[in-house]
């Protein structure tokens, strides 16, 4: 590790004690130990002195201190992944740097608050940007194997295949400074489309010009500055409904309820939430995230918030006992919006209790209809490349819904004989980990 990296890294004596541990296999309990009993000392001198009850004892606080090292320190994670014959594996090195990190949530900055939220739900952090910066727990070289093991490619042919040709697209823009002529024309092509996905294409180039001009302060980022409410329900909300129409898929906005399960009903507030309504239930299949703007502290809060998101439609799907092939298929993906600026993000069960989240692409609405004349095809396409993850994940479902009812007749008709076969191999599948988060829970009313 050169000079400039390892002066990144060793931000703290706990990433200092911990890389150490990593990489050399030395013992540093010890040293991290006189840390955090400095740390503890000092919190609760604090504590008390402004409450005026009776602070901590130093060796009650040393106690505490030790039991929680031996328990960072004899965590072993599920998964099976190890690096160039690595002793930990990946999982087990993410979480033990969370539980670690946890020691001190409360004073911990943005980036460090999403490891944690990563690491306690085992999810490693590819997205562009990793703002977890779990590649500071790994050497370089180990590090660019696991991207090459778990990256996903932004674009297959199934994705190309999906978007729309739009021939007639030039049409539109004959006249690009004219732009309520490029409105009608562009509601004219959608009206002589012949294919489904050709008047879904057109449809939202008409509704991305329409608000350009009825809501042009939006988009020129000219006063009134606008707030989180307009992005959502002036640009983004007819997009959406138009993307989605007659697909069986449907946007809740607002919503706020996401349970992680039966047992455990989480309320997780989200600016909207995509969900297939099949046979009278409703089942998720993709969170979004808006705002105003693409500030730091945003980018980093919501980010880690959809990542865990998108890791509860994961098992939420997976308990529905998909098959083999379904499960390796599965990829959600999560949207967050700033402004104009979107960001579209994957996450997949890779291993036993280990999941891989990755940047699929980033795009800005074009800001006038010059540029959207520039871009309209790109723009299109992407949009519609959201709409393909959503209703793969969709068609898992409604697949593994319809194979148990099949399942569910034939047991009716089946005779004895069959209660005599072997029994099933076991699942090839991964197992999906439990959900954690550090937020307030309350059991759903």
């Amino acid at each position: 590790m050169n000079k400039e990296n390892e002066d990144n890294y060793l931000k703290s004596l706990e990433n200092r004690a911990f890389q150490e541990s990593i990489f050399s296999n030395l013992t540093t309990a010890n040293f991290l130990e006189q840390v955090n009993k400095k740390k503890a000392v000092a919190s609760n001198s604090a504590t008390h002195s402004s409450s005026g009850s009776l602070p901590i004892s130093t060796e009650e606080s040393t106690n505490q201190t030790n039991k929680r090292i031996e328990e960072i320190e004899q965590y072993v994670g599920k998964d099976s992944i190890k690096i160039n014959n690595n002793d930990l594996s990946v999982g087990t090195i993410i979480k033990r740097a969370a539980m670690m990190k946890h020691i001190n949530y409360k004073l911990l900055t943005p980036s460090d608050i999403a490891l944690v939220d990563c690491g306690f739900n085992c999810i490693l952090d590819l997205t562009h940007g990793s703002l977890t910066n779990q590649h500071l727990l790994f050497s370089k070289e180990d590090w660019n194997r696991i991207k090459a093991l778990f990256s996903t490619s932004p674009t297959n042919n199934d994705l190309i295949e999906s978007r729309p040709t739009l021939r007639k697209i030039d049409r539109i823009f004959k006249n690009p400074r004219d732009t309520e002529e490029c409105y009608w024309k562009s509601k004219n092509c959608q009206r002589k489309a012949s294919k489904f996905n050709e008047k879904t294409g057109y449809e939202l180039i008409s509704v991305i010009i329409d608000k350009m001009i009825k809501h042009n302060s939006i988009f020129t980022l000219s006063k009134p500055t606008p707030s989180e409410a307009d992005v959502m329900i002036k640009i983004w909300a007819d997009i959406f409904e138009v993307l989605f129409y007659n697909t069986g898929i449907y946007v809740r906005w607002g919503e706020k309820r996401l349970a992680t399960d039966d047992n455990d009903a989480t309320i997780f507030k989200l600016d909207a939430k995509l969900v297939l309504l099949y046979d009278a239930a409703e089942y998720p299949v993709c969170a979004v995230e808006f705002a105003s703007y693409a500030g730091s502290k945003k980018i980093k809060t919501d980010r880690s918030k959809l990542l865990v998101e998108a890791k509860v439609i994961c098992d939420k799907v997976m308990e529905l006992n998909i098959n083999e092939e379904n499960a390796a298929l599965l990829n959600i993906v999560n949207i967050q919006i700033m402004g104009l600026e979107t960001n579209v993000m994957s996450l997949n069960l890779v291993d036993n209790h280990l999941y891989a989240a990755n940047s699929l692409k980033s795009y800005m609405l074009p800001s006038t209809v010059p540029e959207l004349k520039k871009h309209s095809k790109t723009i299109i396409g992407h949009i519609f490349d959201l709409k393909h993850y959503t209703l793969n994940t969709a068609d898992i479902i409604k697949q593994t819904l319809n194979d148990k009812k099949k399942t569910k007749k034939s047991m009716k008709r089946k005779i004895q004989e069959d209660e005599d076969q072997d029994e099933a191999s076991p699942s090839l599948k991964a197992r999906a980990a439990p959900t954690w988060r550090h937020k307030a829970r309350r059991k759903i009313e």
